[in-house]
């Protein structure tokens, strides 16, 4: 249900959606999955909304600092995890956005070669 609000917040507002776009490298694809957030001394359990082989949109109600480092466990639909690291680049924690999911996006980094195929093949 709520991949469909953040769809239609896009919908309705098509600017924010290519300025989000131009700032990327790889265009991200709808995609709910569950996800291990793994950040200094905290873990938390959160959902993707969109993922691409750079990056992905994690929604959590309590988003992290733009700049903060974390460790990802993007679980795969056959119940693997893909592990990454990565960086939060933007977050959605006061609404700034204008769209119901609280979130941030994460930038992917450090990709080891076996992880990126995994994130290739979710993808497909």
């Amino acid at each position: 249900m709520f991949i469909i609000s953040y769809q239609n917040y896009f919908l309705r507002h098509p600017e924010k959606r290519s300025a989000m776009n131009e700032k990327r490298k790889e265009e991200r694809i709808l995609k709910q999955t569950k996800a291990e957030v793994h950040y200094g001394d905290g873990m938390t359990f959160s959902t993707s909304i969109d993922i691409s082989s750079a990056g992905i949109f994690i929604s959590t109600p309590e988003p992290l600092t733009t700049g903060e480092k974390i460790k990802l466990a993007i679980q795969t639909s056959d119940g693997n995890f893909i592990k990454v690291d990565g960086i939060v680049r933007w977050n959605n924690c006061e609404g700034e956005y204008n769209y119901d999911r609280l979130g941030m996006g994460v930038e992917f980094i450090a990709i080891p070669p076996d992880e990126l195929k995994k994130i290739n093949a979710l993808l497909n």
